[in-house]
């Protein structure tokens, strides 16, 4: 399934507005359009069973904000359909468990996820990446890569890998803030 490219202006708000998420594409690969390319498969394939090339449900996130509207963000994330395929939740923003996160959508599917990774990386955009934000090719942007898991115990290799994502927005429009607990 393919959807045209669609924009909305909108709040960052997800929980209170999610119709502000710009979704603009979302596609299943069963037709070969949307196979895990390599950088998703490494962090996928911890699932078992993926692999480069398989088929995965990929959704594109843009979102633009303020007056003039102004880009701030943008995320491509992979499901791997060897998980979702053929359940309620195959397309993230389709079905009974539309819209409700990935903690929520999972669980609907007997998966509980009990774990997410992030690595943060400061970095010069590429070309194509400065043209979609809107920035000086010099300006930092931010890119978390972003992996939810089902896991038996923190940071096990073999635990099921149920989404990951690459999040990418201006270093200079956003303060990041952690509060964790020590055990």
């Amino acid at each position: 399934m393919r959807r045209e490219p669609e924009e909305v202006v909108g709040s960052p708000d997800f929980a209170e507005h999610p119709k502000d998420v710009v979704r603009v594409s979302q596609g299943a690969g069963r037709a070969g359009e949307d196979r895990a390319s390599e950088w998703p498969a490494i962090r996928l394939r911890l699932s078992p069973g993926i692999n480069e090339g398989d088929p995965v449900t990929c959704t594109r996130y843009f979102i633009r904000m303020g007056n003039p509207p102004q880009p701030v963000t943008s995320s491509l994330a992979w499901e791997p359909l060897a998980i979702t395929g053929g359940t309620d939740i195959e397309l993230p923003h389709e079905g009974p468990h539309a819209d409700k996160g990935i903690v929520d959508r999972f669980s609907a599917i007997g998966h509980e996820v009990n774990q997410v990774e992030e690595r943060l990386d400061i970095r010069t955009p590429t070309a194509e990446e400065a043209k979609l934000l809107d920035i000086p090719a010099n300006r930092p942007v931010v890119q978390i890569t972003q992996t939810f898991r089902v896991a038996d115990r923190f940071g096990a290799e073999e635990d099921l890998a149920v989404e990951t994502a690459d999040i990418l927005f201006p270093a200079d429009r956003y303060e990041l803030r952690y509060v964790m607990e020590i055990q």
